[in-house]
């Protein structure tokens, strides 16, 4: 495949509009889908990825509607209701990452899934820490398919790679919903903090307390919260910007990004 990209001299003119932030959007769909009553998510996503993440917590029984450019999430207080016996995270990793442990919230056992090419997706490391904080799973081969058991985990000192932040947000988003304390460390390098501190700051609009260590390597959660609801409106995506953020450092133009 051969992508030719051809340039000009003349003045960039036009208005881009920003979309909103599916990193936002996945934290506080989520979050609304835990806790009792109605949350208003505003500033709709029309990331793929972000439907797949409707998609799987309408499967776990969350009822949400679309109202204009608006999420009505109503939430379930902490226990999933799962109307089949699978959920499919489709091609989000996102999804696949922060669902597999929440979903021993459930009233009965599931199955996380996603599309085909997700069966060799491996999530070992994910696995095994959710393991340590009690999650009763299943994986053939450390990939999904992975039969989630009913059952909320006890806490305890859990570890984990600091290679995705995904991960790491997966245990933090389940750790107050445990029997039990919960702490996590992060063993290696740590990539992306951002987007963990985005997870903990999103968790505490919804009235989950996290304390954590001023390198963001170890995280102390208390069991059995409750999450609160909450009304939000998704900001624009700075990455999206990017690309007409460079073309106007790079041409004469006159153009802005809206958002």
């Amino acid at each position: 495949m051969h992508l030719l990209v051809k340039g000009t001299s003349g003045r960039l003119t036009g208005e881009a509009l920003v979309p909103n932030s599916k990193y936002h959007a996945h934290r506080a769909l989520i979050l609304a889908s835990l806790a009792p009553g109605v949350s208003r998510i505003t500033g709709l996503s029309d990331a793929r990825h972000v439907q797949y993440t409707v998609g799987l917590l309408r499967g776990l029984g969350v009822k949400i509607e679309i109202e204009g450019d608006t999420f009505i999430v109503h939430g379930l207080g902490g226990t999933y209701r799962p109307a089949k016996d699978s959920v499919s995270a489709g091609s989000s990793g996102t999804t696949l990452y922060f669902m597999i442990g929440l979903a021993a919230l459930s009233e009965k056992d599931v199955v996380v899934t996603g599309q085909k090419y997700f069966q060799r997706r491996p999530v070992g490391p994910l696995l095994r820490s959710l393991e340590q904080m009690g999650v009763e799973l299943e994986s053939a081969n450390d990939c999904p398919p992975i039969s989630v058991k009913a059952k909320r985990p006890a806490g305890g000192h859990v570890t984990i790679a600091g290679t995705l932040s995904q991960w790491i947000s997966g245990l933090i988003l389940l750790a107050p919903f445990a029997t039990g304390k919960t702490v996590i460390e992060v063993q290696g390098e740590l990539n992306e903090q951002p987007y963990i501190e985005l997870t903990v700051e999103m968790m505490k609009q919804f009235g989950l307390k996290v304390s954590f260590s001023p390198d963001w390597r170890r995280f102390e959660i208390e069991p059995n919260q409750q999450a609160t609801t909450c009304d939000l409106v998704m900001p624009p995506d700075i990455g999206s910007a990017a690309f007409g953020i460079a073309a106007a450092a790079l041409h004469p133009l006159t153009s802005c990004c809206a958002g």
